[in-house]
């Protein structure tokens, strides 16, 4: 409880308590609290260390507890840890972990005795293996044994230990064996050595006869006797190995040799026998062409001699060469080659005059041995020589055909030969000069004929003659476009001729000259033919008369309601040259319509009203020189005063020419004769204001009477002057009679009507 006071200056005091109420329900909060797991039961982790905080006390204490609740053997149980958190004010916070520990590791066995054999009668001892587990302390170890008879008294005995662990996980088997037995082996002696010689064709002897051993053994039982002798036996010293062995698995052995001996020649085969052209083509010894070969062993091949005979020239005669093959015993065999070298092939030539064709006599070649190159398949010296000329087919001095012969011969008398043939013809015509190119020229403008001139290569100068020839017609465009054909011809003594051809391309290129008729600007109506609007002249370079004709295209209507024309005018000569201008024809309007007016209206003004409305004026009628729908309209009020007035109607065409005339209308009043009331008398200090309506348009006076007695309209009197009333329908006006307050005791007023 607080309790606070207040005091005034007097002494007097209050007081007032507060409650405070502190009240800790919240519990701790635990940390570091392990997850659920399984484990090994070697394996099983130590507690953790667990935490706590408190909202109030900051660090809270915290208690542990550990349960073991046991499975089906000593090392598979459930371990339940808990951590607990108190407060100061005995809050708590409990969390839990469960720890499944199972054991599902087999044991190992080691250290078994080594398998071993014994002499018979000893009884076999066996060495047992230790047993480890990664839990149980104390495997449990079990064995069986299996006797085997083998022979005789001889027989093995196979222990087999397993390793079981509480939780009845059982090891991997081992074991051991003792054989209890005899162990002295049989006596064996071979039979003596064997030399034989190798099978014909083979480096091997087959069927040796190896004979038969003597064999003994200490207990008399069967001993069996084999050898490793193979079906056949390679050349040289061989070892054959001959075992025995008693019934009970006990073996000798003995070794006797197998001696094979080669006494076969190799075989040996020569290169075929070769026929060359030349001596450099002779082939050195070549060992590695000979095929030899040895039922024994490799064949060592050697060249023995080449023997020439028959030379008949440096690249004829026969080479007989010999080859010996030894095999590795020292036997040998020998073969021969013959080669034979005979060049009968003629050098070929491989370079010579080629034949050739010239113009002139003068210009044949002289023969010439060093043009002729050859080549010998031998390589040897070769010699050149030539026949004399021989002349065919001669029909003119410089036409006709030389055959020439060349020859090559070797040093073996082979021979070749090659021709040139030249021809001398003469095929060139002579050479024309001055002969002008073709041309293009204007139909008025035609070039004269050039003067050319001709040589020739073998005949000198030669004459030239000349033709022509036209396209040009008489009429038509071929009058003035066409094409000139000039000709040149020279010809010389072999009759070979050589044309020059000039074309001259005449042509009509250029257009007429047109000049057009002014433009114009017709009234509405006027015609356009050529007559009134003027036509177009042209003029030609080549033809006198082109021919001129025109086409009109329309133009946009203008404010006259009448298209334009545009009149392109063309001269064409008579080859289709032409030329165009273009006349401008408009239609204008600066005259205006004709209007005339509907006949002029009378009516009354509207009930109580100054005016007459809706007033129906009728239609003027109005014509213009152009077509187009003009426009007619008019200055009418939608209401017609009383009296006379004036309503204009103007007509405008298209091209905004305008006229007018004018209407009268006649508004009559049919309103009764005018009327008037004073609708107020009021004193404004010494003065009276009378106010009165009256028909507007009427004019009044007001007048005032002292009294009324005897005939009352002959008392009054104008007091003011004429008064009219502007407007239309009831005006409302007034008049101030001044100092008529003073004049009389009683003043009477009333309002006259001017007529």
């Amino acid at each position: 409880s607080r309790t606070y006071h207040a005091t005034d200056a007097c002494g007097n005091t209050a007081s007032v308590t507060q409650t405070i109420t502190v009240d800790d329900e919240t519990a701790p909060v635990l940390s570091g609290v392990p997850a659920d797991a399984t484990v090994s039961c070697d394996a099983v982790p130590a507690a953790a260390v667990v935490a706590a905080t408190d909202n109030c006390d900051g660090t809270a204490v915290v208690s542990f507890r550990e349960a073991r609740t046991d499975g089906a053997c000593p090392n598979s149980y459930i371990l339940t840890r808990t951590w607990t958190a108190t407060d100061a004010c005995d809050n708590s916070a409990s969390q839990s972990q469960t720890l499944t520990v199972r054991d599902t590791t087999a044991p190992s066995l080691s250290g078994q005795g080594a398998d071993a054999t014994i002499e018979s009668p000893a009884t076999p001892v066996f060495s047992a293996p230790t047993a480890t587990d990664n839990c149980d302390t104390a495997p449990l170890i079990s064995f069986t044994d299996l006797t085997n008879q083998l022979c005789g008294t001889t027989y093995s005995v196979k222990r087999t230990w397993t390793a079981t662990d509480a939780c009845g996980n059982v090891s991997a088997p081992v074991s051991q064996t003792i054989t209890v037995g005899v162990t002295t082996a049989p006596v064996i002696s071979c039979p003596a050595a064997v030399t034989t010689n190798a099978d014909a064709g083979a480096c091997s002897a087959s069927g040796v006869v190896l004979s038969s051993p003597t064999t003994s053994d200490n207990c008399g039982g069967a001993v069996t006797v084999v050898n490793d002798a193979p079906g056949t036996f390679p050349t040289g010293t061989n070892r054959v190995v001959w075992t025995a062995t008693d019934g009970c698995g006990n073996s000798a052995t003995c070794t006797q040799q197998v001696i094979v001996v080669d006494t076969e020649a190799p075989t040996i085969s020569c290169p075929t026998n070769l026929t060359v052209s030349c001596a450099s083509e002779v082939p050195a010894p070549d060992i590695s062409s000979v095929v030899a070969t040895d039922n024994c062993s490799a064949v060592t091949v050697s060249w023995l001699s080449d023997t020439i005979t028959n030379q008949a020239c440096p690249d004829r005669y026969t080479v007989l060469r010999t080859y010996q093959a030894t095999d590795a015993a020292g036997n040998s065999n020998i073969c021969s080659q013959t080669i034979t070298v005979d060049d009968e092939t003629a050098p070929v030539i491989t370079g010579s005059p080629a034949d050739t064709t010239v113009s002139c006599a003068t210009a044949v070649p002289a023969a010439d041995d060093t043009a002729v190159s050859a080549t010998d398949n031998c390589g040897g010296p070769i010699t050149v020589t030539h026949d004399a000329d021989v002349i065919s087919n001669q029909s003119c001095a410089n036409r006709y055909s030389i055959s020439r012969t060349y020859h090559a011969a070797d040093a073996c008398g082979n021979a070749s030969s090659v021709t040139q043939t030249i021809t001398v013809n003469d095929t060139t015509g002579p050479m024309l000069s001055g002969v002008p190119a073709d041309a293009a020229a204007a139909c008025d403008a035609v070039p004269s004929a050039a003067t050319v001139s001709a040589s020739d290569d073998c005949d000198g100068s030669v004459s030239v003659s000349f033709s022509q020839t036209s396209t040009q017609t008489a009429s038509g465009c071929g009058q003035f476009h066409y094409t000139i054909t000039r000709i040149w011809t020279a010809t010389d003594a072999c009759g070979n001729s050589a044309s020059a051809t000039q074309t001259i391309t005449i042509a009509d290129s250029n257009a007429p000259v047109i000049h057009c008729p002014t433009d114009q600007q017709l009234a509405c109506g006027a015609s356009t033919a050529p007559e009134q609007t003027g036509t177009a002249t042209a003029t030609d370079n080549c033809d006198p008369n082109p021919t001129i004709s025109y086409s009109d295209t329309p133009t946009a209507a203008n404010c006259t309601g009448q298209a334009g024309i545009d009149r392109t005018w063309t001269a064409a000569d008579a080859c289709g040259n032409s030329a165009s201008c273009v006349q401008h024809i408009r239609f204008v309007d600066t005259t205006p319509p004709v209007i005339s007016c509907p006949s002029d209206v009378t009516v009354s003004n509207d009930t109580d009203e100054c005016y007459a409305s809706g007033v129906i004026l009728g239609t003027p009628t109005a014509s213009d020189n152009c077509a187009g729908s003009g426009m007619v309209v008019n200055d009418a009020p939608a209401q017609f005063p009383i009296g006379i007035n004036q309503v204009v109607w103007t007509a405008t065409d298209d091209c905004g020419n305008s006229a007018t005339c004018t209407q009268l209308v006649i508004v009559v009043d049919s309103r009764p004769v005018p009327w008037f009331r004073i609708v107020s008398i009021k004193i404004e200090g010494g003065d009276i204001r009378v106010t009165w309506t009256a028909a507007g348009g009427s004019t009044n006076v007001l007048q005032a009477a002292s009294s009324l007695s005897g005939d009352s309209s002959n008392n009054f009197a104008d007091i003011s002057a004429p008064i009219m009333t502007v407007g239309c329908g009831e005006v409302t006006t007034n008049f101030v009679d001044v100092g008529a307050v003073s004049s009389t005791p009683m003043r009477y007023y009333r309002v006259r009507l001017v007529p």
